[in-house]
């Protein structure tokens, strides 16, 4: 009955410790993820080539948008038009961190939005 009590106890053991390490795992990929932060020359080649680029796509988009406005309305997808043609170009270039991949970004929101949740409970 010893022997039993102890294998028991050791599988629970082990059963535990293996059911707790991708947890700690996907703690630590998360944190080096937000580590990972823009360095300098990111920085930089944001500021001057990307920002300005995707300024333009913007104005483009919104050039575009209006354009294609009475199609868009007779289709019915309006929302949709101006998500793709003039939000996501603007959110990506006005409200991006600099020098932040849009993945960078995005982990950032949510750990932020993690962090704050769990201050308020």
């Amino acid at each position: 009955m010893n022997l039993f009590r102890r294998a028991s106890v050791a599988t629970m053991l082990v059963a535990l410790i293996g059911a707790s390490l991708p947890t700690y795992a996907a703690i630590e990929i998360m944190e080096d993820g937000l580590d990972d932060r823009p360095n300098v020359s990111a920085t930089l080649s944001d500021t001057a080539i990307a920002r300005p680029l995707m300024a333009a796509a913007t104005i483009g988009g919104i050039v575009v948008f209006a354009a294609s406005l009475p199609f868009s309305i007779l289709g019915g997808n309006v929302k949709e038009s101006a998500k793709t043609l003039i939000l996501e170009p603007a959110d990506a270039t006005f409200r991006r961190c600099l020098g932040c991949t849009t993945v960078q970004d995005d982990r950032k929101m949510v750990y932020q939005l993690n962090a704050g949740e769990s201050m308020q409970q």
